[in-house]
């Protein structure tokens, strides 16, 4: 992952240049506080990290909610099984409803 120093939005590896500002991009070893990643969540604070990743506080920029994004450790992202039962954990996630936990989406686009 690369970041840029400018406006503090993340990247993929792939990229050189920031596309908002022109800005060269460098690689990032650890997430920190302030980043932007994918252009809509803040990031805040690490609140924990384990074998399987790191979970972070972060702040929707559209809505101003706070989030949990829970990041999956890199050494992972290989194992295809490991990312569907991750994948499989966050829908299930975003359907609970629960007075502690709101699940929230986006606006949608109705035809």
């Amino acid at each position: 992952m690369k970041i840029c120093d400018s406006c503090r939005t993340s990247y993929p590896g792939e990229f050189t240049i920031c596309p908002k500002d022109q800005t060269p991009l460098h690689v990032i070893g650890e997430l920190t506080a302030g980043i932007v990643l994918r252009g809509k969540y803040e990031l805040i604070s690490k609140l924990g990290a384990g074998g399987m990743g790191a979970v972070y506080k972060a702040r929707h920029l559209a809505f101003g909610e706070l989030r949990a994004l829970k990041i999956i450790s890199a050494h992972l992202l290989a194992d295809e099984g490991f990312v569907g039962r991750f994948r499989s954990e966050a829908i299930v996630t975003r359907k609970l409803q629960h007075p502690e936990h709101r699940a929230r989406r986006g606006p949608r686009h109705h035809r």
